[in-house]
């Protein structure tokens, strides 16, 4: 039985983790993006004000 719930518990901290890992990884995505986002409008502004 012990061991039983021992791999439980693993397979559970595992899902945990990939679950965390795919959040992070997410949000790395989006903030780029929204980086991105924000530096083109940046150079938009920019360009505008030159002509």
């Amino acid at each position: 039985m012990g061991h039983e719930t021992k791999t439980q518990l693993k397979d559970y901290v595992e899902v945990k983790i990939m679950k965390i890992k795919t959040t992070v990884a997410a949000l790395s995505v989006l903030s780029v993006l929204s980086f991105g986002a924000f530096a083109a409008d940046s150079i938009d502004a920019a360009q505008a004000q030159k002509s």
